[in-house]
């Protein structure tokens, strides 16, 4: 109806709801849809762990309403996002919800990510335009998603795009 208020699987193209999923693998993840916003959302205090693969979205990676997610491993891109003034529309970070920033490759709720019911932990992986160590989403600015005992190590690509790789200390 109009002016509901859409549900995670309308606005995602996979959704992680009160399970485990393990993505294993050297496969890839495309959402280009400009009308899903992310291309997997964790819910429900489910549990997605990336080990490695390729993941493509249009809008957001990932987006954690409440559960955790894990990253290990993989190649993480929505740069290419549909909006064309999301790339450099640099004010957008200090809003609330910066959904549309290239740097918001992970996303999640913010009042669960306070009180710890949404949890995201990254030990390795290399993000296009974003710095998991220095997050820049509305109230969790300049938060880490970075382990402790891991950091970041950045790499300017001859795009102009800069990958942040995460490592062990």
């Amino acid at each position: 109806p109009a002016g509901a208020t859409p549900t995670m699987d309308a606005v995602s193209a996979i959704v992680v709801s009160g399970t485990e999923v393990v993505f294993q693998g050297k496969g890839t993840v495309i959402n280009d849809h400009e009308e899903a916003g992310y291309a997997i959302a964790v819910t429900d205090g489910g549990t997605l762990t990336v080990k490695e693969g390729n993941f493509y979205s249009a809008h957001d990676v990932f987006y954690v309403k409440d559960g955790t997610l894990n990253i290990e491993g993989g190649f993480f891109d929505c740069s290419k996002d549909v909006d064309p003034n999301a790339k450099n529309d640099y004010s957008q970070i200090t809003r609330d919800y910066a959904d549309c920033h290239p740097s918001s490759v992970i996303n999640c709720y913010d009042d669960a990510y306070v009180v710890g019911a949404c949890i995201i932990n990254i030990t390795g992986g290399t993000f296009v335009n974003m710095d998991p160590s220095n997050v820049h989403e509305g109230r969790l600015h300049g938060c880490s998603f970075v382990a402790d005992g891991y950091k970041v190590v950045s790499e300017a690509q001859s795009n102009g795009d800069v990958w942040y790789t995460v490592v062990a200390e």
